[in-house]
């Protein structure tokens, strides 16, 4: 049963015979979810959100299975020392592989990685919607944040905002 990827529970035998309880196949789309996991060098960070291609594969086995099913996922590994743009190509777990088959069996995962750099910025406190005049103490806060280096001369008080809730 092992040798040709069938249950043993669907294989009989007799003395004459031997016959196998047959299942029609049948086929699903299913979304992958990455489960690698990622580790770059010191100031190397994601510059936006990996790309899986393809976003979904075609599942082939038996209905009552593809049934059990939501998403596919891709093995769980670990890349590390990342430091450049990065393309991975990475098997997707099956977990009946005697009964289920994957179509592709990888995704090509794309990495945008760029270096980063921590840096701050001064903004005024905003104090929307008050009646009274209230004085704010201290006016201006300290907003830490981490930017890409090749963005960093893009960064403007204006695209923070430091709002009271009183």
């Amino acid at each position: 049963a092992d040798v040709i990827g069938v249950p043993k529970t669907n294989v009989y035998f007799s003395k004459n015979t031997l016959s196998f309880r047959m299942v029609k196949l049948s086929e699903k789309k299913l979304d992958v979810t990455n489960l690698v996991l990622l580790e770059f060098d010191e100031q190397y960070d994601l510059y936006e959100k990996p790309i899986l291609t393809p976003e979904k594969v075609t599942v082939f086995g038996p209905a009552e299975v593809l049934d059990t099913l939501s998403r596919v996922f891709t093995e769980s590994i670990l890349v590390e020392r990342i430091n450049n743009n990065r393309e991975l190509y990475v098997k997707l777990h099956n977990p009946v592989p005697g009964l289920l088959k994957f179509e592709p069996e990888e995704v090509i995962i794309k990495l945008r990685v760029e270096k980063f750099t921590a840096s701050s910025i001064e903004i005024p406190i905003d104090a929307p919607g008050l009646r009274q005049t209230i004085k704010l103490f201290p006016k201006t806060v300290t907003v830490h944040f981490k930017v890409a280096q090749k963005d960093y001369n893009n960064v403007r008080a204006s695209q923070f905002e430091a709002v009271t809730d009183i």
